[in-house]
């Protein structure tokens, strides 16, 4: 479509307001770099949405600009007819980000966790770079995410074989909502903006007291540093200026002040009020590790346990090391009575669930116990021993294993897999038989290392809050029944039953309606070997009554879920 003057005259000036003036030259590239100016009357024209309308789906999806200049994204989320997501995002334009490497994120929201997405030159229909947001019930905090971490996907899964994301090519920014969860979903955005990496900067920019180092304690080093005014101040509020001043010897990651700045608003202070400072003490005491370990003895290390009492994951990888996720940024200061090494991050005890989270090596585990329904049992529960399966052993599986688990009607034989992996309590390893929550037992017996079934223990005790975890090469398959057609079929009924139930209590009778509806269609395309002629019958009339035109919602729904008892009765009886 051909534009006229006058147009792109108003155009220049809303991309302008939008994301800053165009005549900034490289030389003159501040650090922080503002993307979306908020207050700019005209920014909600450059917004679009796009939602799993586009594929059949029925999610509500929308963005406003608030009376407070922020942008409020909203809506409600369905998985309805293989929906499940919902999404914004700004209209193409150069945002002149070479040079820039992080992206920052002012956000407030519902605990949910969202993805942002860096659209480029190149990208096409539904691909884009995106990383996680994980956010904070009503509670403002600031993100900050490396361009780097982008990883670019399609439909919303990993696509390999594509290149890093460029960030003199990112034309676009965006937000997803696609957790799988249904239901209202709210994310407030009061900034956006890109940074250029200062962290090696602030590392180097150090002034250590004692230049010749090791004549002066941990917290002494800290004291005179001038980077760490907030972690001696944490310190002396949790009580363990004594304990590291002691002789130790101990290894502390320490966090800078712009670590602890990077803590959502308001954190820091509810930490240092005195009613907290257990928890306070625990965060602490997981930055420190017994023991002196240099800098050449970390990097071959996979895990450390903290005086907290829960592991820390290391992972060195071209030449960068990361305790728990955050970025080592200065190594090996000596004190009298120790070591220490420069994080970015404040890093926080884990449970099961954000340690793995953490380790990026098992996310089809992670992704197996949420469609199982089973992710917040790892995470509130406690103590558990989990046998974890890394990514790699899932994809040793045969092909198609693990997407035939994840269906709908597989999720009650995913659960049981799972829960294979799992025992109650804290279990060290050890030549025996244990009991699994699946109610078949392991059978753990050493062999030079150890073995669980014929899974190879990769590594021991990752202790977490709630638990402990033992990585493994293989995914541990106990023996079970394999499940009839006429299971199979009972499974998608009752999944719709508990399903539609709720929401017809709750005055969604259309809701209701069409989530039994979409269960007869699978029913009759996908399950027909399990019925009898009369059974397909039943269906296919009830199917046809609701299409009529002659019933309301509420009427729909009952006359399918009238069908759906009388054929789940007669598989039953089979």
């Amino acid at each position: 479509m051909k534009i006229t003057n006058s147009n792109s005259v108003a155009m220049l000036a809303i991309w302008a307001g939008l994301f800053g003036s165009l005549s900034i030259g490289i030389a003159s590239e501040p650090m922080s770099k503002p993307l979306i100016d908020f207050q700019n009357p005209l920014v909600a024209e450059q917004w679009i949405s796009v939602n799993d309308n586009v594929m059949g789906g029925i999610s509500e999806g929308g963005f406003r600009i608030s009376q407070d200049n922020t942008l409020v994204f909203s809506g409600n989320l369905s998985l309805e007819n293989r929906g499940g997501f919902a999404s914004i995002r700004t209209r193409p334009a150069d945002l002149e980000l070479d040079g820039y490497d992080t992206i920052v994120l002012r956000v407030k929201g519902d605990g949910r966790t969202y993805y942002v997405n860096l659209r480029n030159s190149s990208g096409r229909g539904a691909g884009s770079y995106r990383a996680p947001l994980k956010t904070l019930k009503n509670t403002w905090q600031e993100a900050r995410i490396a361009m780097k971490e982008f990883e670019y996907t399609a439909f919303g899964r990993r696509v390999g074989g594509v290149g890093a994301l460029k960030a003199n090519e990112v034309q676009s920014v965006g937000f997803t909502l696609a957790d799988k969860n249904a239901g209202p979903f709210r994310l407030e955005v009061s900034s956006i903006r890109a940074e250029k990496a200062t962290a090696e900067n602030e590392a180097t920019a150090i002034s250590w007291a004692d230049s010749s180092g090791g004549n002066k304690d941990i917290v002494e080093m800290a004291a005179g540093a001038g980077q760490f005014n907030t972690l001696v101040q944490a310190v002396g509020a949790a009580g363990l200026v004594d304990t590291l001043k002691r002789p130790g010897p101990f290894t502390v990651f320490a966090p800078t002040d712009g670590a602890f700045a990077k803590l959502p608003k308001g954190t820091l202070e509810s930490l240092l009020k005195p009613q907290n400072r257990a928890k306070l003490v625990d965060i602490l005491t997981y930055h420190v590790v017994p023991g002196r370990i240099v800098a050449n003895q970390v990097v071959d290390l996979p895990k450390a346990d903290t005086v907290q009492g829960s592991s820390v994951l290391i992972a060195a990888k071209d030449g960068e090391v990361r305790v728990a996720g955050a970025k080592v940024i200065k190594a090996d200061i000596d004190a009298s009575n120790g070591v220490i090494h420069v994080i970015d991050t404040v890093i926080m005890p884990k449970d099961i669930v954000a340690t793995a989270e953490a380790a990026g090596q098992f996310k089809t585990l992670l992704a197996a116990a949420e469609a199982a329904g089973l992710l917040n049992a790892l995470k509130d529960d406690g103590p558990l021993t989990v046998f974890a399966p890394t990514d790699d052993a899932f994809a040793a599986l045969p092909d198609g294993t693990v997407a035939d688990l994840l269906r709908l009607e597989n999720r009650d034989r995913l659960a049981a897999i799972l829960k294979y992996h799992v025992v109650a309590g804290e279990i060290s390893l050890g030549g025996r038989r244990i009991k699994t929550l699946q109610g078949n037992q392991l059978n753990i017996r050493p062999t030079g290392s150890f073995r669980v079934d014929e899974a190879n223990v990769l590594l021991a005790d990752v202790r977490a809050t709630n638990g402990v975890l033992h990585v493994v090469d293989r995914v541990l398959l106990p023996t079970l029944s394999e499940p009839t057609a006429s299971d199979k079929a009972m499974s998608v009924i009752e999944l719709a039953i508990r399903r539609g139930v709720p929401l017809f209590n709750a005055g969604q009778p259309s809701a209701c309606a069409a989530i039994y509806e979409v269960a007869v269609e699978s029913l009759l395309k996908s399950h027909t070997n399990a019925f009898s002629d009369e059974d397909r019958s039943v269906l296919q009339n009830a199917l046809g009554r609701i299409r009529s035109g002659h019933q309301d919602a509420s009427e729909q729904a009952w006359t399918l879920r009238r069908a759906l008892d009388m054929v789940y009765e007669s598989l039953s009886e089979d």
